[in-house]
């Protein structure tokens, strides 16, 4: 049982990043009508970065399994084993949300030392002018 999902996963995650294969060349193939070129630009970009991001985040369950099932096992010690572990769980799901920041915010831009977008504020007063009668 145990070899069956220490094999069964990476093979599901080949699968799943083989249909996200397809659905980026259908993504990317299909002809977008009725808007311009900038935004269809914009779009096959936001498409990529998505792809990425999926890929990423298929392949850590194998990571995953991969650190827990083979390297924890290399030194028979209770303390390396929990050590190890721990810190496998904790890696795996930091790496997760990394990966989530990083394409849904601007951490990338701040991170590699960019200054982040431009920030304007308008005031709008409340009060206006009344002319007496």
């Amino acid at each position: 049982m145990d070899s069956f999902v220490i094999y069964s996963i990476p093979v599901l995650a080949v699968i799943s990043n083989g249909f996200n294969v397809i659905i980026f060349g259908k993504l990317v193939k299909d002809k977008m009508t009725g808007i311009s070129e900038n935004q269809k630009q914009q779009r096959r970009m936001k498409w990529q970065a998505m792809y990425i991001q999926t890929v990423i985040q298929d392949f850590l369950p194998v990571m995953d399994i991969i650190n827990f099932n083979l390297i924890s096992g290399l030194i028979n010690s209770p303390l390396w084993y929990f050590v190890f572990s721990t810190l496998s769980f904790v890696c795996i799901y930091t790496i997760d949300g990394a990966v989530m920041m990083f394409f849904y915010t601007n951490f990338g831009v701040y991170c590699c030392g960019g200054k982040g977008p431009k920030k304007s504020s308008t005031f709008v007063s409340g009060v206006q002018n009344v002319r007496a009668i």
